[in-house]
């Protein structure tokens, strides 16, 4: 993973080829994918649900690059298909994933769990987490991965999820960063947009996107932060 990266903050762009949510027999995600909101505005970044009152999503997405510190408050929120969950506490990882230049320390630190103000009325519908040993698993026995996003129905209000079937192309030595790619690109979403398992049961959050990569033959990988099982679960077991 040594190549030249070619975004990081990923711009807004078109969502890939994919099957839509809720339609179809198709799964819905839009009540545990949802687009991140800062001070109102509303982001190409997304979040997946990861607890009750927890959601999974790109440090770089929240954070002030310069001094990488947590947003305030209330300045964060999540808007998912129960509603809009407001960010009250935010865990991030020891070390910045970025220098206040832009230049990259550690991607893998690029991670960040949201603690959101839950309406009991509709809360949002959390998936779990895989861990590092799912991501090596999947990788070494090249197990279908699936990439997914949400974005607003072109007819309507209503949120819909798109999803692509992807690989796994590369995974480093410490389980906690992965390349991917899908069939004409990356797939659905942009940063902090999920990477799926898909088990007997349903689906399992590997990690979640934070940049994309060109290879020297031009195609483009999307980049995948693992997050450390162990660390994450303890957050979203502490309410």
């Amino acid at each position: 993973m040594h190549r030249r990266l070619l975004l990081l903050l990923l711009p807004l762009a078109m969502l890939g080829a994919g099957c839509r949510g809720g339609q179809g027999g198709q799964p819905d995600l839009s009540a545990t994918i949802g687009r991140v909101q800062t001070r109102g505005e509303t982001g190409p970044c997304q979040a997946v649900f990861v607890g009750p009152d927890r959601a999974l999503t790109a440090a770089h997405c929240i954070v002030d690059r310069r001094s990488w510190r947590p947003p305030a408050p209330g300045e964060v929120t999540v808007v998912a298909a129960g509603g809009e969950f407001v960010v009250r506490e935010v865990t991030l990882p020891a070390r910045p994933a970025l220098a206040p230049s832009g230049a990259i320390l550690d991607l893998q630190e690029d991670w960040a769990i949201l603690r959101v103000e839950v309406d009991a009325v509709a809360p949002p519908a959390p998936l779990p987490l895989a861990g590092e040993r799912a991501a090596r698993l999947a990788f070494v026995f090249r197990e279908p991965v699936v990439k997914a996003a949400v974005a607003r129905s072109a007819d309507g209000p209503e949120m819909v999820t798109t999803l692509a079937r992807c690989s796994i192309e590369e995974l480093n030595p410490s389980g906690r960063l992965l390349t991917y790619s899908c069939v004409g690109g990356t797939g659905p979403g942009l940063s902090g947009s999920p990477l799926l398992l898909e088990t007997g049961t349903g689906y399992e959050v590997i990690g979640v996107m934070s940049a994309k990569e060109r290879l020297p033959s031009g195609e483009e990988v999307g980049i995948v932060v693992v997050p450390p099982l162990r660390e994450v679960a303890a957050g979203v077991r502490q309410r």
